[in-house]
């Protein structure tokens, strides 16, 4: 996949999230805690290094992105 297992978690952790919150069953702000970021600057971090643009710009638009892998990830 060429990702390192550390990052390969990340990314399956962060997806999760994301299709918890498209699914609106709970906050964003509970959702970073629940999966264990330590903080929002976490979160962040993990956001555009997936994402390439910050939650700001992206929560702006759809969801189409995370649609498509949380489809694969179940």
């Amino acid at each position: 996949m060429g990702l390192t297992p550390g990052k390969y978690m990340r990314l399956i952790r962060f997806l999760k999230l994301m299709r918890k919150y498209e699914s609106k069953e709970i906050d964003i702000n509970d959702l970073i805690y629940m999966y264990n970021y330590y903080d929002h600057s976490h979160f962040i971090k993990d956001f555009k290094l997936f994402m390439s643009e910050s939650p700001k710009e992206y929560f702006k638009k759809e969801y189409p992105l995370i649609k498509a892998y949380s489809k694969k990830i179940k």
